[in-house]
């Protein structure tokens, strides 16, 4: 221990004593000597020098307010130079015993009755549990109980099904410790067996299935069948006794009894930053070129886990009240869950240059920043209660009071997630503000590469804003064809503000559907799409599910893989200007863009380009694929202009350096040169650059409600859902605009509402208005406005004349059709 210019020094190493005078042993130990040090009046920044080798932690290491450093003195828990630390959350099983196994060598060894552990990891290496069956999948027979009432019931209570003869067996091994896991669309449920019935292979689980027993292509959902001991039969499997205390395993080719490293989790958490939401953060700690191992999880009793991106589960690494905080090329692996996870409480903590890879879930996880409180994903989910979840706010704290996320994840690797947990995602941020999620590189996961945003509805009252997704390299999804409804990224419900630039996607496939690289799924609204690129996606680039107001800018989007899908897809053509699409790549051997059945022109492109190898230039809708609309055509439809077809094809798809000939037509606007170079620079930065955080200059962050006083209607007569306003004949109708500050800075400006052609129609009222809102304000702006005689179709827009703030937001006004009396 040393102490110069008021700079405290520790060191930490694997054979040192945490009661002794030279190296300590464990970080538990620096903790404590860095408290006796500050109550003996030390002030100074704090360095604690972590030698290599294996630590193997007994509980997980908690650092708490007073632990804390300053932005001057922070506390920094650093290897040795050239060293390497690693702390694991496992024990290193030892007295391995030859043995036999169903006729074949194996091993086995005694550890604690009743410590449970669903991973093994022999001489660095995941071992597999026993698995049913080897390869593939079962598939429900006949599901019992009662039917699902929609297609995707959540309320089900689905907890039994008959199976097909010969893939349960009641005489199996402690059949209560079966693990059945069972795949449905975009996430998956975990249960035990209850009890089987061999008489008519009835199957009883310990908790119901998520949602309804059907598929997203009506057929009974698949499932596979874990932790069977009759199973072992193949190197490299494992299978825990529980009750007995003995794991089993069968060696691989090269594993030698005397010398394999057996190491099995016994933590569910390996380090705890534990700050008080409402009170004294954790601050200023730093972590820097550590690795991090080992920990296990399983869902409580009765919850079979998360309907989306495995929200529940929690990470090996929580931060709960935690500020300016820092993991720095660090390594998280071979853990059960999520690998770094940002609870309640937590503002401006950073991850960056890390590697977090071979995952149980997810890499990282950024909590809401308003806990159960915030809007659900739909009205009959709720989030768990549970504080070990980390969402829940106590019945007398005001979560207004929390701070936003506002969490950089940059320049790191998070790859080979959802080994336990299939849905989970490389970064996940529920509804939460600021956030940056820069220049990674994503892969090998079975859903999402990046989840932003979390309500269904088109809720208002959310947190989601502001959050930057740039630079990153999204690859290699979904190629198991585990699950559907996935993307390279994902969003989903209002998030004003929030900008996607210069993602380079790629290679995303699914189970039976939806595998884009861009998807703004329910009410996905307010969001600008800039400079980004996908190809090789299944069902196409980019689409939008019911989303609204988003505006899609200069990006790259190739699918011509498939004959039958397009580059872009518009679904759900809502009462509102749903996207503004201006000068975009669309490359694809079917239509271009597909509109959705009963498509009404609630659209407006722009100048985009069009590349077809079998000449269909243009757009169709789902119902008539063919004949394609041509460019003329859609023009004519009023939704269109300036489109322009690409004389030449782009290379470089093999690669993903996406490449434009010198005689390209697009080098005659130079923005596309720098679109390009961002595409080729996506992924981490080297290490010499300045990689320490992307962000943009803090600007205003403007949520504008556009809305009229009328009802919307619905064509029922085609089975259509075709929303849109209707105004009565010469009569004026109430409107409003409401603007909501979603920033972090001043907005303010001067708002412009009208018709996109003047003769269309009247606006009456403080039109054009000033407005000047704090963060977190807003104002209203009311207003009439009606149709001129004759005109049965208006766009209404929302604009900003001067300034920055919200993308040009439109409502289509129809005139209401004379009734007979």
């Amino acid at each position: 221990m040393t102490n110069r210019a008021s700079h405290l020094t520790l060191t930490v190493a694997p054979d040192g004593d945490d009661r002794g005078r030279g190296p300590l042993a464990t970080l538990r130990g620096a903790r404590d000597a860095i408290r006796a040090a500050r109550a003996a009046g030390a002030r100074g920044p704090v360095t604690v020098l972590i030698r290599g080798g294996w630590y193997f932690l007994d509980e997980p290491f908690v650092l708490e307010p007073r632990d804390s450093g300053t932005p001057d003195a922070p506390v920094v828990y650093r290897a040795a130079p050239g060293e390497q630390p690693i702390f694991s959350g496992g024990v290193r099983l030892s007295g391995f015993r030859e043995t036999t196994i169903h006729g074949q060598p194996g091993w086995v060894t005694d550890a604690p009755a009743g410590w449970e552990f669903t991973q093994l990891f022999v001489n660095g290496q995941r071992m597999r549990r026993t698995r049913l069956p080897r390869a593939g999948f079962y598939r429900i027979a006949e599901s019992v109980g009662e039917p699902s009432k929609t297609e995707l019931d959540w309320a089900s209570r689905v907890r039994q099904f008959r199976c097909r003869p010969g893939e349960f067996d009641a005489g199996w091994h402690r059949l209560q410790d079966v693990a059945v896991v069972v795949l449905n669309r975009w996430f998956e449920s975990h249960a035990r067996v209850a009890a089987f019935d061999p008489r008519t292979h009835l199957v009883t689980l310990d908790t119901h299935l998520l949602s309804g027993d059907r598929d997203s292509d009506g057929r009974l959902v698949r499932y596979w069948i874990e932790n069977v001991f009759e199973a072992l039969t193949e190197p490299g499997q494992f299978y825990f006794d529980r009750a007995a205390g003995q794991l089993w395993y069968r060696p691989r080719f090269g594993d030698r009894l005397a010398t394999a490293q057996v190491i099995a989790p016994r933590l569910t958490t390996l380090v705890e930053l534990a700050g008080d939401p409402w009170g004294e953060p954790v601050h200023h700690i730093r972590f820097e070129q550590l690795e991090f191992r080992h920990t296990d999880y399983r869902y409580p009793v009765g919850e079979p886990g998360g309907v989306q991106a495995a929200f529940t589960l929690p990470g090996a690494i929580t931060l709960r009240g935690a500020t300016d905080c820092v993991f720095e090329n660090c390594t998280v692996a071979q853990v059960a869950q999520y690998g770094i996870e940002f609870r309640l409480g937590c503002t401006r903590n950073r991850v960056v240059g890390c590697h977090l890879h071979d995952l149980g879930g997810g890499g990282v996880k950024i909590n809401h920043d308003h806990g159960d409180r915030a809007p659900v994903h739909e009205d009959c989910i709720r989030l768990p209660a549970a504080p070990a979840a980390g969402v829940h706010v106590p019945a007398d704290k005001d979560p207004r009071n929390l701070p936003r996320q506002a969490v950089t994840v940059s320049d790191c690797l998070i790859h080979d997630g959802g080994k336990i947990f299939p849905s989970a995602v490389g970064v996940w941020m529920g509804d939460s503000a600021g956030n940056r999620i820069c220049h990674n590189e994503i892969w090998n996961f079975h859903y999402s590469g990046i989840s932003c945003g979390w309500t269904w509805v088109y809720e208002f009252n959310v947190q989601c804003a502001d959050n930057l997704i740039a630079g990153n390299h999204i690859h290699h999804l979904g190629q198991e064809r585990l699950l559907s409804d996935l993307a390279g990224i994902y969003t989903l419900g209002p998030n004003p503000g929030t900008v996607l630039r210069g993602n380079l996607i790629h290679d995303v496939a699914s189970d039976v559907y939806g595998d884009w690289g861009i998807y703004h799924d329910g009410s996905s609204a307010f969001i600008l799409d800039e400079g980004n690129a996908a190809f090789r996606c299944g069902y196409g680039g980019w689409f939008s599910n019911a989303g609204r107001q988003n505006y899609v800018r200069r990006n790259v989007l190739l699918n011509t893989a498939s004959p039958d899908n397009p580059a872009m897809c518009v679904g759900d053509d809502n009462a509102t200007l749903t996207v503004t699409a201006e000068e975009n790549i669309f490359v694809s051997a079917a239509p271009q863009v597909l509109l959705p059945a009963g498509f009404q022109g609630h659209v407006r492109f722009r100048g985009n380009w069009y590349a077809n190898e079998l000449g269909a230039i243009g757009a169709a809708t789902r119902l008539d694929a063919h004949p394609v609309w041509s460019l003329a055509e859609c023009e004519k439809r009023g939704w269109a202009a300036g489109e322009r077809v690409l004389p030449h094809t782009i290379t470089g798809l093999d690669t993903g350096a996406l490449r434009l000939p010198p005689d390209s037509p697009l080098w005659a606007a130079p923005v596309w040169r720098e679109v390009f170079d961002r595409l080729r620079a996506a992924g981490p930065r080297p290490p010499g650059a300045a990689r320490s955080e992307q962000t943009e200059p803090p600007r205003p962050v403007l949520m504008p409600v556009l809305t009229v006083a009328t009802a919307l209607f619905t064509d029922e007569s085609r089975r259509l859902y075709r929303p849109r306003f209707e105004l009565p004949a010469g009569e004026p109708v109430a409107g409003s605009l409401r603007l909501i500050n979603r920033g972090v800075v001043p907005a303010g400006g001067r708002c412009r509402i009208g018709f996109t052609a003047a003769e269309h129609g009247t606006v009456r009222g403080e039109v054009p208005f000033d407005f000047d809102l704090p963060p977190g304000a807003e104002t209203t702006l009311a207003f009439t406005v009606e149709l001129r005689p004759g005109v049965e179709r208006a766009l209404l827009r929302a604009e900003l004349e001067q300034g920055d703030g919200f993308r040009p937001v439109g409502l289509f006004l129809y005139a209401a059709p004379v009734r007979a009396s």
